[in-house]
């Protein structure tokens, strides 16, 4: 199978991490599902709340039961900086989607112990068309089967 033009090859699978897996600064892949999606800010980021139902100790815990989000420390706020965020965008990415983002970064903010993931664009004035870094998965793909057991 040539995968050269596969949007949805991962590359080097090793990559692939789940939110109770991530560690910061070490870039990875990550399947998931989008909880939130919030509209482009200052015309250069985005922001994605997403889960794969994994938990990790450093996000907050949700313990309410008419939240979008699902119970525990399983709620990753994901940021989407420049031409990702535009391609989030131009893709028409929302509540319900299943993701593969790639090549994505953990970090701690300033001051804070939650873990998000980051995407960093090339911050150009430009839109650059930018690789494929935000796929929308489809059902029956074998990641989101994964996902969803």
């Amino acid at each position: 199978m040539n995968t050269q033009n596969d949007p949805w090859d991962l590359g080097d699978a090793k990559r692939l991490r789940s939110t109770e897996e991530l560690k910061e600064g070490a870039f990875c892949e990550y399947v998931c599902e989008v909880l939130q999606a919030m509209p482009i800010q200052y015309g250069k980021s985005r922001v994605l709340v997403v889960t794969d139902y994994t938990e990790n100790p450093h996000l907050p815990y949700f313990n309410h039961h008419k939240a979008t989000t699902p119970q525990g420390r399983r709620s990753l706020r994901v940021s989407l900086w420049d031409d990702h965020a535009f391609l989030s965008t131009d893709l028409g990415v929302e509540q319900g989607h299943l993701l593969l983002l790639k090549n994505v970064v953990p970090k701690y903010p300033r001051m804070s112990q939650i873990i998000e993931v980051v995407m960093h664009g090339t911050r150009s004035y430009q839109r650059v068309k930018p690789k494929r870094s935000v796929v929308i998965l489809d059902e029956q793909h074998q990641l989101v089967r994964e996902l969803l057991k």
